[in-house]
């Protein structure tokens, strides 16, 4: 999955995970043509830009978001989750204990000011999700996907 985004927007990540016990989930990322570097993301990382919300129940469910995007924050964003007892052990193939799902975002340079339209003269919300599921023993389902929320309506315009 894949998705655009310009500097300053905000995006998020979703992460919904079912096992027995249930999974770990932990956020990683990768630069943009780096993808053999992934660093681990936490919650308040990047200036505290870097949001994680995650609850556990039957299920995982974590949300990541990132405000006001930069150029840097271009790359691969993976949702990594895992009930093995020895996940964390470092002697342990992380690929044969974390089973995972990404996502790459790339940010683009606005080139136009964005100005509010007025609310009145704007049609219905409307939201487009993107699911990609992967299934592995011992999980039944991993969810990543990305919601595009109506907030506010926005135009561009060409400064004079």
């Amino acid at each position: 999955m894949s998705e655009t985004k310009l500097t300053g927007d905000t995006f998020e990540l979703y992460c919904d995970v079912v096992g027995n016990p249930t999974p770990e989930i932990q956020w990683w990322y990768a630069e943009t043509n780096r993808a053999d570097s992934f660093k681990q993301l936490w919650d308040g990382a990047r200036k505290r830009r870097v949001s994680i919300n995650t609850a556990y129940g039957t299920n995982g469910v974590s949300v990541l978001g990132i405000t006001r995007l930069t150029l840097e924050d271009s790359g691969t964003y993976e949702c990594r989750a895992s009930n093995d007892p020895n996940r964390n052990d470092l002697r342990q193939n992380p690929a044969t204990t974390w089973i995972r799902a990404q996502a790459t975002i790339l940010v683009l340079q606005s080139e136009w000011p964005v100005v509010p339209v007025d609310d009145e003269h704007t049609p219905d919300a409307m939201a487009t999700f993107t699911e990609t599921n992967i299934s592995a023993p011992p999980f039944s389902k991993i969810t990543l996907y990305t919601q595009r929320r109506f907030q506010k309506s926005f135009c561009l315009y060409e400064p004079a």
